[in-house]
C-alpha cells in the first residue's frame, strides 16, 4: 500500500526586461530531414529524439551534430555528461557515452535480455522495466518506473483497478500517491501536471497555476516553464507561438526575444534546462526545396545568463 486560476490571454503577455534575449542555434545544422522530433534535453544542452521517415534514434549535440547510433532502436534518456540509455536493434538495454560508437549491454544488470531503461539521472542511476532497483520499493507491485531525478526521487506506478496509481518515491521518506501521471519532474521533485488549459506545477510550497492559453511541455529546477500558445486557427502563420512563464516574469512571447532566426518557422519548445536553454523543434526551407524541412535547435540566453 502507498503511504499516506490563473487565466491569462495571449494579448496580455508580460514584457519583462529581466528576461534574457536568446540566440538561436541549430543542432541539426544544414542536414535536411523530412521528420525530426526531440524528447529530452540535458543540463549540458544536448538532446535526444528521432529523425528520418523511419524514426531513427538520434542524439543532437552542438559539439557532434546529429549522431544516429547504428545499434540504437530507441534512445530513452540523456544526462548532463551526455550518457544515453535505450534499447538496441536486438531489443537489449544499453548505456552509451559520447561519441556513441560503442555501447554497454545492460542485460546483466537488468536481469533481462529485453529490459527497457526508461530514465537516468546525472549520477548515472537508471530506472526502467523490469524494475532496476526493486529493493527500494518493498511490498509494491511496481508496473511502471518512469523518471528519476538527481535527488534519487522516482516516479512510478502500481496497478490499481481499473488503471494505475502513480506515486512519487523520495529516499528516506517513502512513496506519496499522485493525482495523475505527471508530464515531467525536476530535480527538486516539482511536478508538471495536467492537460492543455488546466496545467500546473506542484512544488513543496503548493500549486503554481500555468496560463491556460498554452500547452506546457517542460520545466527546470527554477520552476520556469516553456510551451506553446494554443492557436484557434492551426493555419495561422503566427500559431503556435513559443512561450515562457515564471512567477517573477509572467507570460512571455518568445518570438519577441529571438535573434538570428531568419527562415525559421513554427518553433515548438520541448524543454528547458537550468542554464535557461530551450530545446526547440522547428521548420525551415532549404534552398532548392519546395517543401519545408524540420530541425532541432536551442534558444540560448545571450543576456541575463545564469
Amino acid at each position: 500500500m502507498l503511504p499516506r486560476a490563473l487565466l491569462l490571454v495571449f494579448s496580455g503577455l508580460s514584457v519583462c526586461l529581466a528576461q534574457p534575449q536568446y540566440q538561436f542555434l541549430s543542432l541539426t545544422g544544414s542536414d535536411v530531414f523530412r521528420v525530426a522530433s526531440a524528447t529530452r534535453l540535458s543540463q549540458s544542452g544536448s538532446a535526444i529524439g528521432q529523425v528520418d521517415g523511419d524514426g531513427k534514434a538520434a542524439v543532437f549535440s552542438r559539439e557532434l551534430g546529429t549522431i544516429k547510433p547504428t545499434y540504437a532502436a530507441r534512445i530513452k534518456d540523456i544526462n548532463a555528461a551526455g550518457d544515453i540509455i535505450g534499447v538496441t536493434n536486438q531489443q537489449k538495454p544499453f548505456l552509451s557515452q559520447p561519441p556513441y560508437d560503442t555501447y554497454l549491454d545492460l542485460s546483466p544488470v537488468s536481469g533481462s535480455d529485453n529490459g527497457t531503461p526508461e530514465a537516468m539521472n546525472d549520477r548515472g542511476d537508471i530506472v526502467g522495466e523490469p524494475c532496476y532497483a526493486n529493493g527500494w520499493f518493498p511490498g509494491l507491485n511496481i508496473t511502471i518506473l518512469a523518471a528519476i531525478n538527481n535527488a534519487g526521487q522516482v516516479i512510478g506506478a502500481v496497478p490499481v483497478f481499473p488503471g494505475y496509481q502513480y506515486f512519487l518515491y523520495t529516499p528516506g521518506k517513502g512513496a506519496v500517491p499522485l493525482p495523475a501521471p505527471p508530464n515531467t519532474m525536476n530535480n527538486n521533485g516539482d511536478l508538471l501536471f495536467g492537460a492543455p488549459g488546466a496545467q500546473y506545477i506542484q512544488n513543496s510550497s503548493g500549486m503554481i497555476p500555468l496560463p491556460s492559453c498554452c500547452a506546457w511541455t517542460g520545466i527546470n529546477d527554477f520552476d520556469e516553464a516553456v510551451g506553446s500558445v494554443l492557436g484557434a486557427n492551426p493555419q495561422d502563420p503566427l500559431s503556435p507561438r513559443p512561450v515562457f512563464y515564471s512567477v517573477p516574469t509572467g507570460l512571455i512571447d518568445l518570438t519577441t526575444r529571438f535573434q538570428n532566426t531568419s527562415g525559421i518557422a513554427y518553433p515548438l519548445p520541448v524543454g528547458i534546462n537550468n542554464r535557461g536553454e530551450i530545446l526547440l523543434e522547428y521548420s525551415w526551407f532549404p534552398a532548392g526545396f519546395a517543401i519545408p524541412a524540420v530541425g532541432i535547435g536551442l534558444l540560448t540566453p545571450v543576456s541575463g545568463a545564469r
